[in-house]
């Protein structure tokens, strides 16, 4: 980040002061000048998250592509001072980098995870033409296994010829096997569902609280897929199936699919960014089947712990997520106006950053909340899926311009007398 990128966030502060614009900010950070950024960041208002291209915490890694990261205690202390701040921060991998094995891999998103990162991408390792990993010499030094691949949303009819990019990715190295490339795929794929900008946060910090990392929970989530719901499990069997799919042993194999499938990879019936077009089917159309089988493994692991807690907190915690979050179909849960009653303020939990134990934030008798969308916010989501479409591939799009949380209802407090004479 440069000096100039503070005279930049100056700007949008202006704009933003004036026009109400923008409202999310997507860009790079990069993540060693970190004074700098929590500068721009702190202008910026929460509207702009920092991201971090570590590419991997592997030393052994790091050597092998030439890079070096800022320390990881570091980059907890640029964390702490964010989420003080009510900003957050992301994180991005690379999968099967030279030398990186499956554990070394997870060791580096349990890493990040524990820095107080809210969103992780673990990319593909693209081999591009002029870059040092596609030379003949780091092929052969590194044990390079590829496939082939159309590459997401880069298709399209240039003088009524059909063409479509093709891209060549590495997916089984010798310390990383293609059967652990599938199953790091599988756990980001729930990590992004469960653990995206912290959209399922309050049930993973009372898991924290009671002594289970979020990183173990989602692991264990992982390794018992076969007690998920049926809807869950078929859209996990589905990932599995499309991201073996769509790999090809050779180049020109995958142009002639592409040539034979390029209407369904028009419409979307196909290909496309298989990590996002899952992970909006699970946050949106499965949405009830995740928060059960979310609901059901915390339970589970709570139990199993030597001084178990209570459990009402983490059913009432899923049923607050039950409440606010919006999903399809969304003509449906934008117009409905559920009630929650709960033992415990949820959300003055939340605004104070989890620093007590939920415990604390106890009230005296239950209370009630009617769950509202709020009239702007519903007009922009309204607009969105006008623009872009309520399936996978339109919510993928409107939502890379939105936080998470701006798809949730609104809390507002129902007096006791208009609950018994509504």
């Amino acid at each position: 980040m440069y000096k100039e990128d503070e005279d930049i966030a100056d700007f949008l502060a202006y704009l933003q002061d004036r026009y109400s614009w923008p409202q999310y900010v997507r860009t790079t950070t990069g993540k060693n000048n970190h004074e700098r950024i929590i500068r721009v960041m702190r202008k910026m208002r929460g509207t702009l998250p920092m991201t971090a291209a570590v590419q991997s915490l592997n030393p052994i890694v790091l050597k092998n592509i030439e890079r070096s990261n800022i320390k990881l205690e570091a980059y907890h202390e640029i964390t702490k001072e964010l989420q003080a701040q009510g900003m957050q921060s992301y994180g991005e991998l690379i999968l099967c980098l030279p030398g990186e094995t499956k554990a070394s891999f997870m060791k580096s998103v349990e890493g990040l995870i524990d820095a107080g990162v809210k969103r992780i991408s673990a990319h593909q390792l693209m081999l591009l033409h002029g870059a040092p990993l596609c030379n003949p010499e780091s092929r052969e030094r590194y044990g390079f296994k590829t496939r082939f691949r159309v590459v997401a949303r880069n298709i399209g009819k240039y003088l009524d010829e059909p063409v479509a990019e093709i891209e060549e990715i590495v997916v089984e190295t010798p310390t990383f096997t293609f059967a652990e490339y599938l199953e790091t795929r599988v756990f980001h794929l729930l990590l992004t569902i469960f653990f995206y900008e912290g959209n399922l946060e309050e049930v993973f910090e009372f898991a924290r609280q009671s002594g289970i990392k979020p990183f173990d929970l989602i692991v264990r989530m992982q390794t018992r897929l076969a007690d998920a719901p049926a809807g869950f499990r078929q859209l996990i069997q589905d990932f599995i199936r499309e991201s073996q799919e769509e790999l090809f042993d050779t180049k020109e194999e995958c142009i002639a699919w592409a040539r034979h499938s390029f209407d369904d990879l028009v419409s979307g019936q196909v290909g496309g960014n298989l990590l996002s077009k899952y992970s909006m089917l699970g946050r949106f159309f499965v949405t009830q089947d995740a928060l059960d089988f979310l609901e059901t493994q915390i339970v589970a692991a709570l139990k199993e712990l030597p001084d178990a807690p209570q459990l009402e907190p983490a059913h009432t915690l899923v049923d607050y997520l039950k409440s606010v979050l919006l999903h399809a179909p969304f003509a449906e849960t934008l117009a409905a106006r559920p009630h929650w009653t709960t033992l415990w303020d949820v959300e003055l939990w939340r605004r104070e950053g989890y620093q007590k134990h939920l415990e604390t934030y106890r009230f005296a008798e239950p209370q009630t909340f009617a769950c509202v969308v709020e009239p702007k916010r519903k007009a922009v989501i309204e607009n969105r899926l006008h623009t872009f479409g309520e399936h996978p591939a339109g919510m993928g799009k409107f939502t890379r311009t939105m936080f998470a949380r701006d798809l949730h209802r609104t809390l507002v407090r129902v007096e006791q007398s208009a609950i018994v004479t509504g």
